[in-house]
């Protein structure tokens, strides 16, 4: 196949600005040798579209470019490229609907860092640490964050940290909780 995703770029206008254009770094495709191509997403693009506000959020929103170097047709021809300058719309588009799954978290007892991963690009606006219990793995023993005593550190993206505040990590210590894994789960 000649497909080479890399050559593709979505952008948020017919006329792209350098805020509002994401170029493919990966991607792949089962559809060969037709004049519909289907392209799947790499896991860090599509988290990294998903990330940004001004591209790919609704019908309106999503224009594609692509360089000559894209594809070629049977005879070996290049595409015609689509310049950013001039991005065709899409036809259909289809909102993400999937929600994230926590997938790990971490939590530093020296400096009270939290690290909370998730499968996909989460909005840290919408973070709420007051909805964070920290239990043992009886749930006999529990705490909930307080959250104005704590600072979250990261902007949107897969990865939410979050510094608890001295009380909080104080707090841990105190019920002898998070003192390791065995003992240290979180509920949300």
């Amino acid at each position: 196949s000649s497909l080479n995703c890399q050559g593709i770029s979505l952008q948020g206008s017919s006329n792209a600005s350098l805020t509002d254009i994401y170029t493919l770094t990966g991607g792949s495709s089962t559809s060969f040798n037709n004049p519909v191509i289907v392209v799947l997403l790499s896991l860090p693009d599509l988290n990294e579209i998903r990330r940004r506000t001004l591209i790919s959020t609704k019908l309106s929103t999503t224009y594609i470019s692509v360089s000559k170097f894209t594809i070629s047709d049977m005879a070996g021809n290049p595409l015609v490229p689509i310049l950013p300058t001039n991005g065709t719309p899409a036809q259909v588009f289809t909102r993400d609907t999937t929600p994230p799954h926590l997938i790990y978290v971490s939590l530093d007892m020296n400096t009270g860092a939290i690290n909370i991963t998730f499968d996909k690009t989460v909005n840290s606006s919408s973070f709420q640490a007051s909805s964070i219990t920290l239990v043992d793995y009886l749930y006999t023993i529990n705490a909930n964050l307080t959250p104005s005593a704590g600072v979250l550190l990261t902007k949107d993206g897969t990865v939410m940290s979050y510094m608890l505040s001295t009380s909080n990590l104080n707090l841990l210590k105190y019920l002898n909780l998070c003192r390791s894994q065995a003992n240290c789960y979180l509920a949300y």
